[in-house]
């Protein structure tokens, strides 16, 4: 019974990261994806290893940030366009506009993405406050 569950739990383990055993993913897969720049954990440096799924540019949008070793961040665009926010998990996210308006910096815990940004029109959000542009992040 004992080596039953032993071999039983590592397949249950990788199927509860949203791929089969052996499953790989295609080149097309890969090209298609919204790459994201991230630096994950203290010090590391920025590189596009993230991508995302979901829509990251429409307000009050939710959508993932997955990461190269299979963890991922559950966010949300915030409905005033002001920036992004964590929706589960302990750490909170924090965003603010690069210095040349271009990019959304958004730290959760010792993780760092950068979101091309792009400001709405003032009927979507305050003209000074940008939005993801996930067409960008490709």
């Amino acid at each position: 019974m004992h080596k039953t569950i032993a071999f039983c739990l590592p397949a249950l383990l990788l199927a509860a990261c949203g791929s089969e055993p052996g499953e790989e993913v295609s080149e097309a897969e890969l090209a298609a994806r919204q790459h994201v720049e991230c630096a994950l954990g203290e010090g590391s440096a920025f590189a596009p290893d993230c991508w995302i799924d979901g829509d990251a540019s429409a307000p009050g949008g939710e959508f993932i940030v997955r990461h190269p070793d299979g963890a991922f961040r559950r966010l949300m665009t915030a409905e005033d366009g002001s920036g992004i926010r964590a929706i589960d998990g302990a750490d909170e996210a924090t965003s603010r506009l690069s210095d040349d308006g271009g990019t959304l910096l958004v730290t959760i815990g010792a993780d760092r993405y950068r979101f091309p940004a792009r400001a709405g029109t003032p009927a979507e959000t305050d003209a000074t406050t940008p939005t993801p542009d996930a067409s960008a992040a490709r």
